[in-house]
């Protein structure tokens, strides 16, 4: 087999790899990860199969043992033992839908790095790989521009239809680009930067390559400052300053000092508008979002103490034993001890976030779920990293440069993932530059070939490598994609009200029992759920699919005890199944699961409500009664818990204590549904309680704004309440929505002295 071929093979497969970051599947789950990783494991999976023939050929293209190389494979050895005393293996080998990471996927980007190591021998090769990488985020920070379009109308033209190119676009806040999420956007945009920036201030670059470095810059910087993610501008900006300030003291040049001053005035002017209330409140700060944002830096806010919740949950679980202090948890099972260590605190009534699947802190999310010794073989990358750095500043003062310039962005990339993780763009940008950094210290240099004499070798082993390629493909790829594509169109199928058609397709998603089957058996059950009212009218074909939906979750539940989400589900289903029936076993089933996630995550507000609805499908309100009260305890705060709380009171008809409990949740900010408000108007019509009435038909108005007899119900509590005028304008936007109420409000108008 001829090397030189083999290795141009090698090396265009390298090349590939970067066009991995702008990979979106748009009709698919997780559209912005989980195409990165079905193209990027095969991409390496075909580069094994063709590089281990050339290993064999030419021994020169064998990995080379230094600093890097010990660093890399010291941390797969334990990320692969923290897999295998996983709590649960399964779930740290293939990751997760969301995620798509786990050790499987990490054993490609190892591969990466020591086969790029090997190949890329010369500064040629790595210069036109590393353009392709800038060159993608250039595109990418474009794609996030694009989705501050505005949102288009059908038949729209100009910018406007141009919008609809973009996913996830229509004038947002806040862009992300092709990567899915603001922070990861960033985080990789902050990388590309740094790269750029290397490259250009290195010199020697030809005119166009310079002016890629320098839009890759200018746009990549511009296009996180966009994102508003607070912990990648502190990241960017901290970096921005080392490396001006660095440029200065090194060689006093006119551009670096302008550059440090421009960067110290920005930081003296966000510090300004952050600490100083004046600056802070000001209508031209409180009028932009962009601008809230940015200046909110208390630790009191929402979003802050979540985090604050979620690192000391899952440093509390770390802390758990022995094992998990050295080894973790398991790779992607931070959600197991983050349950266990719930803080109520999280939940505020629905639709709060609650479930951490990530610690959204790196170094904390290899800490719980690897150990201490899964932490030092992280960190060791960076030390290896800084050190190389070092070592290759000591050359000149172009290497000073590009050193400097990687170093501060990787000082800023640090700082980022200290609020963040990492998904598949983000290791390929963080590896490629890593294998960039161990060439320039160990491979700079003419390497002479050294053939083997394998003439039969090689060829056995590109054969055998190329069929188990094969087979990985199509069984972690395209089988993957194929369910994945599945699910998608039950969902789609659902929204278009073709539940047959949808359930069927979320069978077959289901069948291919492959790698997301476990969110897809969640999805199915949320998919019932969230569509009770809608289709449980359906009768048989509908119950029919609630069963099947509680077969596919009792899987999930045998798959993975630890995790109190399949038990939860359960619970919910079989609430559902129960509710006509008090002396159904659905209901008994029902408590059975709930029970048994509350002892998985036994300050999980959630579960309380599923074991207090089950009491009151069994008619034991007493009971029913008591468990929504123990929620309320958990976390006071929650308006929902003295809802069900007032619900179950009137539905035993003691009216004074429900009225009690409804104006404890009113009073905490409780936003009903329209079934719920309806519940109570007799409650407080009973009680005359006018005030209250006049709040809970606005709310009614807000949720149907064209049904005209909220509006009658609204004018008559705002006469009741004094509010006259208030009243004839609610009866004449009444008249508006139907004309045929004209006589009845003009009856009503003069009932209160006034005409219409």
């Amino acid at each position: 087999m001829n090397a030189s071929f083999l290795a141009k093979v090698v090396r265009i497969l390298i090349y590939a790899t970067a066009i991995v970051p702008l990979i979106i599947f748009a009709q698919y789950i997780s559209p912005f990860h989980f195409g990165k990783a079905v193209i990027f494991r095969p991409l390496i999976e075909i580069l094994i199969a063709v590089y281990v023939p050339l290993a064999i050929v030419d021994a020169s293209y064998r990995p080379r043992m230094h600093a890097f190389t010990w660093a890399m494979l010291a941390f797969t050895a334990v990320f692969g033992i923290a897999t295998a005393t996983s709590i649960v293996p399964w779930a740290s080998f293939w990751g997760s839908l969301e995620r798509m990471g786990g050790f499987f996927s990490f054993l490609h980007f190892a591969a990466f790095v020591l086969i790029v190591s090997a190949v890329l021998r010369e500064r040629a090769h790595w210069t036109f790989f590393l353009n392709l990488l800038v060159a993608g985020g250039i595109l990418s920070a474009f794609y996030g521009f694009g989705q501050k379009l505005p949102v288009c109308t059908p038949g729209s033209s100009g910018i406007c239809a141009l919008s609809s190119w973009f996913i996830g676009g229509g004038g947002r806040e806040r862009i992300f680009g092709t990567i899915g999420n603001a922070a990861l956007f960033a985080g990789y945009q902050i990388s590309v930067v740094s790269l750029a920036l290397a490259l250009w201030v290195r010199g020697g670059a030809k005119l166009w390559e310079e002016r890629l470095y320098k839009a890759m810059v200018v746009l990549g910087t511009l296009a996180v400052v966009m994102t508003v993610v607070r912990g990648s501008l502190l990241g960017i900006g901290i970096g921005a300053f080392l490396f001006t300030a660095g440029m200065w003291w090194k060689f006093r040049e006119r551009w670096s000092r302008n550059a440090l001053a421009s960067v110290s005035v920005i930081a003296l002017l966000t510090g300004l508008l952050i600490s100083v209330p004046a600056l802070k409140d000001s209508a031209l700060v409180q009028s932009s979002r962009f601008m809230r944002r940015l200046t909110d830096t208390s630790f009191d806010s929402y979003t802050a103490k979540t985090r604050f919740w979620a690192w000391e949950a899952g440093i509390t679980g770390w802390k758990e034993s022995p094992k998990t202090i050295m080894l973790g948890w398991g790779p992607e099972n931070f959600n197991i001890p983050f349950a266990q260590h719930f803080n109520p605190q999280f939940f505020r009534g629905y639709g709060s976030e609650t479930f951490f699947d990530r610690a959204h802190n790196m170094f904390v999310e290899v800490l719980v779920t690897m150990g201490l010794v899964g932490l030092g073989s992280y960190l060791a990358l960076f030390a290896t990293l800084f050190w190389a750095l070092y070592r290759i500043a000591q050359r000149d003062d172009a290497s000073w440069k590009m050193a400097w310039a990687l170093g501060s962005g990787t000082v800023a990339y640090m700082i980022h993932n200290a609020f963040i993780f990492d998904t598949t763009a983000n290791w390929l940008l963080f590896f490629a530059i890593f294998s960039f950094v161990a060439w320039e210290r160990f491979g700079v240099g003419a390497v002479e070939s050294k053939p083997a004499n394998a003439s039969w070798a090689a060829p056995v082993a590109g054969v055998l490598l190329g069929i188990i390629a094969c087979v990985l493909i199509w069984n972690t790829a395209v089988i993957p994609a194929k369910a994945n594509r599945a699910i998608t169109w039950g969902i789609v199928y659902g929204w278009n009200d073709d539940f047959p058609t949808a359930v069927s397709e979320f069978k077959k998603g289901i069948a291919y029992n492959t790698h997301g089957v476990y969110e897809y058996r969640h999805r199915f059950a949320q998919f019932l759920l969230d569509n009770v009212s809608r289709y449980a009218p359906l009768g048989v074909p509908f119950t029919d699919a609630m069963i099947y939906a509680t077969e596919a979750v009792e899987e999930n539940k045998i798959k993975n005890p630890h995790d109190y989400l399949p038990y939860l589900y359960l619970s919910r289903l079989y609430v559902t199944l129960g509710k006509e029936d008090p002396l159904s076993p659905w209901n008994d089933k029902a408590l059975e699961s709930a029970k048994a996630a509350l002892t998985l995550s036994e300050t999980f507000i959630r579960t309380y409500y599923e074991i207090g609805q089950a009491y009151i499908n069994k008619n034991d309100f007493e009971a029913g009664v008591s468990w929504f009260k123990k929620a309320a305890e958990l976390n006071p705060d929650v308006a929902v818990s003295y809802w069900y709380v007032g619900a179950v009171e009137l539905e035993r008809n003691n009216k004074q204590v429900a009225m009690d409990y409804f104006e404890e949740a009113f009073n905490r900010g409780y936003v009903g549904t329209e079934l719920d408000y309806n519940r109570v108007v007799p409650l407080y019509s009973e009680f005359k309680n006018y005030d209250r009435l006049v709040q809970i038909f606005e709310e009614l108005v807000k949720i149907q704004p064209t049904d005209a007899q909220y509006r009658v119900s609204l004018s008559a509590a705002y006469a009741s309440a004094g509010r006259i005028d208030d009243a004839l304008q609610a009866a004449r936007e009444a008249v508006k929505i139907n004309p045929e109420l004209i006589d009845e409000a003009r009856a009503f108008a003069r009932s209160l002295g006034r005409e219409l």
